[in-house]
């Protein structure tokens, strides 16, 4: 049976550039895949998905969707927690992908921490208002973009999919111009170099679960 990986960004870009080497693998190895975006309602969800559908099908992803949202300062209170459990249960992925804890950027904080809730929500069964069976997620990797993690669990070599990685970078016209592309490239060069995972990598810390799909690659 196949596994599934289900990734959770702000932005289209934000799930390249935090674990786009690192999905490739699992994708690479024949996982179902499913990049998750936030969007306001009403928002012209056909134009978002056009460049998202793009650099998914270059990191081997299969589906975009999105995760509706209220803009204000409950944009990630419980009705999108509800939202995330809800895609959640309908995925049912093993893993998910989402920003880190310790970003201190408000909205990435907040959407991590909807995620995060999200992911109980979907594994209890007694979670009122929320249909289908309860799924229960094996592990949630918590990404780095800027600033770098202060602390990480996993450095993953992705030297093999790096090139894939910064090609649905380049899929994203807003970050063309920013030489977002080669502060992702330097980010990855540099974790490779210090963790010793090779020459590329992405580093996440756990933020749920103890499970490592990835250690094929970490410890060949």
């Amino acid at each position: 049976m196949s596994k599934t990986v289900l990734s959770f960004g702000l932005t289209p870009g934000d799930i390249a550039m935090g674990c786009g080497g690192s999905l490739t693998l699992l994708t690479d190895q024949g996982w179902n895949a499913v990049n998750i975006f936030c969007a306001y309602s009403g928002e012209n969800l056909n134009a978002l998905a056009k460049e998202a559908r793009m650099a998914a099908k270059i990191l081997g992803v299969g589906d975009v969707a999105f995760l509706l949202i209220d803009p204000g300062a409950q944009m990630f209170g419980r009705e999108a927690m509800m939202r995330a459990a809800k895609l959640i249960r309908k995925h049912r992925p093993d893993v998910i992908f989402t920003f880190s804890a310790q970003d201190p950027t408000p909205d990435r904080a907040g959407l991590s921490s909807c995620v995060r809730a999200g992911i109980e929500a979907a594994a209890s069964p007694t979670t009122e208002g929320l249909d289908g069976e309860p799924c229960c997620v094996l592990t949630a990797f918590g990404f780095e973009i800027a600033p770098p993690l202060a602390r990480y669990d996993h450095a993953v070599n992705i030297s093999e999919t790096m090139n894939r990685k910064m090609e649905a970078i380049d899929c994203y016209e807003t970050l063309i111009g920013r030489k977002v592309d080669e502060a992702m490239q330097g980010l990855a060069r540099y974790r490779g170099r210090m963790s010793d995972a090779g020459e590329y990598a992405e580093v996440f810390d756990i933020m749920y679960g103890e499970h490592d799909p990835f250690h094929e690659w970490r410890d060949g």
